[in-house]
């Protein structure tokens, strides 16, 4: 579900920058390590900081009824992701610009569901994608954490903000047991 989350969260904002800005094509997905390459200047890229396990949630049950059988299956692992949106422009005034567009994309946009989300449902990797919904926060950190992310990174600085992405679930989807489920009890008294 990761793939397929950040995956949904580039295509909704690209497809807002052309509906709001008239920008085409400037929305990537990639490693922002790979920031001064050829081709990845005048663009916002979209990259992966960090993966955290959202504790509070790691011990739900995970079970499923069909027809009369119980099917108890590995417990779902809830993770928030650290998406970091760099405005990668030569033009400082159309990388500022760019950075405040993406921050107001998601002061009007926090949640993400698949009925009010833009993405290509015949693509291989989405098609079989069926209820999804994630929040988005900003992420603030301070200096000398955003110094330790770019330095780990290893890219330069650029102007960019991080989010939060909360709480998708991983799952694999095979039964640990298969149980009958209870369905009435009778009570016998003697007398």
């Amino acid at each position: 579900m990761i793939y397929e989350t950040l995956h949904i969260i580039a295509s909704d904002l690209a497809n807002a920058f052309v509906e709001l800005t008239e920008q085409t094509g400037i929305v990537e997905l990639n490693h922002v390590g790979k920031l001064e390459e050829d081709g990845q200047m005048d663009k916002v890229i979209i990259s992966l900081v960090h993966v955290m396990q959202e504790a509070t949630l790691k011990n739900l049950p995970n079970q499923i009824q069909q027809d009369n059988q119980v099917q108890r299956l590995n417990k779902k692992i809830p993770l928030n992701l650290y998406v970091i949106f760099c405005s990668n422009f030569s033009d400082y005034d159309n990388a500022l610009k760019n950075l405040s567009f993406i921050l107001e994309y998601f002061q009007a946009k926090k949640v993400f569901t698949d009925k009010n989300t833009f993405f290509n449902r015949e693509s291989e990797m989405l098609r079989n994608l069926a209820d999804f919904r994630f929040s988005v926060e900003l992420f603030s950190p301070s200096f000398d954490e955003l110094n330790q992310i770019w330095g780990t990174l290893g890219g330069k600085q650029v102007l960019s903000a991080i989010y939060k992405v909360s709480v998708i679930d991983i799952e694999l989807r095979k039964p640990q047991s298969q149980v009958g489920q209870i369905t009435s009890v009778q009570l016998k008294t003697q007398g």
